[in-house]
């Protein structure tokens, strides 16, 4: 008797404490979100959050606020995001490279993969080669010929040691064979400076930079890192038969904290697939170069495990070292 008894108000007890809850994600939400940006004011991902704020009120009923965290390449959000409440009112959006990256650079305290809850996928930019118009090759097979043959004549640039470019270049060093040297600059633009002057011969980065120059005539678009959609014919890597370029590309993602209800990531996921398609957030998207692109949480986590498996895989074999 006294058993039965105990059971009772046990599962009395849990029905107190779980009905708030349970009450509080079906109303869910009921103040603004934030969502943080890991980059100064001004950046590329600036304007797709912007975009996202704009659209996601309407499906979701409060105020999406943008609020720029930068520091720590991206730390400082992701560490604000995974110390906030599982409640889907703090998310931050950035790359799955960087969001890798970033802890393996230094302990972070928590795991770029398991330490957050996969919330969507919301655009893709490309990634592309490209080499100085003094460089005679026009695709991947003469470029991998020409550097086998010349190993003096080239040499790569790269935003700073141990950004995802970084990465990119020595995979494609070690399994290409052709021995060049990786030149690391502070940042894109000094990288640039020195690409299109020639005194760096080739670089793997972003459409967005890369593609200025491109159209002047000054450097050559040699291949992509994936599939480019509306694009001219231009091989890409695996097409050449090089393998596992398909992670380097400018996919941005919404994460939150980890643990965050199933109920909650539904609402989150469903609107943020919405607001992609909308012909306002097309244009915005397409004004920098990425265009939409949903995936659901259990393929973000995918695209996060892929991502660092292959980054730890090549950081073992050539031994590239991080600065902060």
């Amino acid at each position: 008797m006294r058993r039965e008894f105990l059971k009772r108000a046990a599962a009395l007890s849990a029905t107190v404490v779980l009905s708030p809850m349970a009450f509080a994600q079906a109303d869910w939400p009921t103040r603004p979100i934030t969502l943080l940006v890991p980059y100064p004011p001004g950046g590329a991902l600036d304007p797709i959050a912007r975009a996202l704020a704009a659209q996601l009120p309407a499906l979701l009923g409060q105020p999406i606020v943008v609020v720029n965290r930068p520091g720590g390449n991206t730390s400082i959000a992701s560490t604000a995001v995974y110390r906030a409440e599982p409640d889907g009112y703090t998310l931050v959006i950035n790359s799955p490279t960087t969001q890798v990256l970033h802890t393996m650079q230094a302990p972070r305290g928590y795991d770029a993969v398991k330490g957050f809850s996969p919330i969507a996928s919301v655009s893709h930019g490309d990634w592309v080669l490209a080499v100085h118009a003094s460089v005679p090759a026009n695709n991947l097979p003469e470029l991998i010929a020409y550097g086998r043959a010349n190993p003096d004549k080239l040499s790569a640039g790269v935003t700073g040691a141990g950004t995802a470019d970084h990465l990119g270049t020595e995979l494609f060093k070690h399994a290409t064979d052709i021995k060049f040297m990786s030149v690391p600059y502070k940042g894109s633009g000094a990288a640039m400076i020195d690409l299109v002057a020639g005194r760096v011969q080739m670089m793997i980065s972003t459409k967005t930079v890369l593609q200025p120059q491109i159209d002047a005539g000054k450097l050559r678009l040699i291949a992509y890192t994936s599939q480019p959609v509306g694009e001219p014919p231009v091989p890409t890597f695996a097409q050449a038969g090089l393998k596992g370029f398909e992670v380097f590309g400018t996919t941005l993602i919404v994460l939150g904290p980890p643990n965050m209800p199933a109920p909650i990531v539904n609402r989150l996921t469903n609107a943020i697939e919405r607001a992609i398609q909308m012909p306002e957030t097309k244009t915005m998207l397409a004004n920098v170069n990425q265009r939409p692109f949903y995936e659901p949480p259990a393929a973000v986590r995918d695209r996060l495990t892929a991502a660092n498996a292959l980054f730890t895989d090549i950081i073992q074999k050539t031994g590239i070292k991080f600065e902060e």
